[in-house]
């Protein structure tokens, strides 16, 4: 299947008892972990030993990792490795950064409210906090000034969303956020503390509030849409 490990090895695991393999290199060749990367791109399956490498699907006689049975599971298994990045030694550095397991979002339904906006609900984009690759943030590193006026120019696209930061107005205490109207719904779904949204007419700005607001509470705005938080979405 491969010449980039040794072959002819084989592994004996006690049944029933936590197990690991290690795939060594063979000995001419150095790219298992590529240049700039940690991490190889070369995964393993375990099949059963009757099975054809390459053909026959992962055994069901795996219980780590879950869903073992899976041929996706161990497309996203990536293995352990030594490379150790000195300036990232959380023992030199004294980071104690926790490492947040993957979310689950729950989708809610929004139902809107035009040219209206929530007045006095936003929530601080100092203090509050979600995850963000895996770390704890606070939501401000997606603020309009943070991201279209101290990094200015911003040139990723996918993150900027810059044509809605408004000069005039957003400063570094400003709770505008640069982001389209789908994705400041998702900001409000990852946030038990968001129960609305105004969302601009004219471009990817919004805020997120920590209230929802009747009709007699809401201000009239030619310039936004209110967008208030209900049930979760059914699949």
């Amino acid at each position: 299947v491969t010449d980039r490990v040794q072959l002819g090895v084989s592994f004996i695991l006690e049944p029933g008892a936590a197990g690991s393999i290690e795939v060594v290199t063979a000995n001419d060749k150095n790219d298992l972990f590529p240049p700039g990367k940690s991490v190889s791109s070369d995964r393993i399956t375990i099949i059963d030993c009757n099975g054809r490498c390459g053909v026959s699907s992962p055994t069901t006689s795996v219980s780590n990792p879950s869903n073992a049975a899976l041929i996706e599971t161990w497309n996203d298994w990536h293995p352990v490795h030594s490379f150790v990045d000195a300036p990232h030694n959380d023992t030199e550095h004294g980071n104690t950064q926790v490492v947040e397991p993957p979310e689950v979002i729950v989708t809610h339904r929004y139902e809107a409210a035009a040219t209206s906006h929530c007045p006095g609900s936003n929530l601080d984009l100092d203090t509050t906090m979600l995850t963000i690759e895996g770390a704890r943030r606070p939501l401000a590193i997606h603020r309009c000034y943070a991201k279209c006026s101290v990094a200015e120019p911003c040139t990723d696209g996918a993150w900027c969303h810059c044509d809605g930061f408004l000069s005039a107005h957003d400063g570094p205490t400003s709770n505008a956020l640069c982001l389209p109207a789908a994705e400041l719904r998702e900001l409000c779904d990852r946030l038990p503390e968001c129960l609305s949204v105004d969302v601009s007419r004219h471009g990817p700005r919004g805020f997120l509030n920590s209230r929802t607001c009747t009709t007699a509470e809401q201000g009239f705005t030619p310039d936004y849409d209110y967008q208030e938080k209900k049930e979760p979405m059914m699949d």
